[in-house]
């Protein structure tokens, strides 16, 4: 008992350090997305699917009113269920 009231904890301290390390390593100057050339993950999804509906001759802001749309969607769903 007394060694999962110590260990539990210590677990939890561990996994949190090693988070705020990671997401201030995302976010250091040397080696996160401000390094010329480095984009979110998120814009590059977006820039190749831009690419893509342009390449089939659709509107590039065609998937962000379907975003928005879903989004509308998700929300009136929750608030009626």
């Amino acid at each position: 008992m007394t060694i999962g009231i110590i260990v539990i904890p210590a677990l939890v301290l561990l996994a949190t350090t090693m988070i705020a390390r990671l997401l201030e390593l995302q976010n250091d100057v040397l080696y996160g997305p401000n390094v010329a050339g480095r984009k979110n993950p998120v814009v590059r999804f977006r820039d190749e699917a831009g690419e893509i509906l342009e390449s089939l001759g659709l509107r590039r802001g065609l998937p962000r009113l379907a975003l928005k749309i879903g989004t509308l969607g998700v929300f009136a769903s929750a608030i009626i269920g």
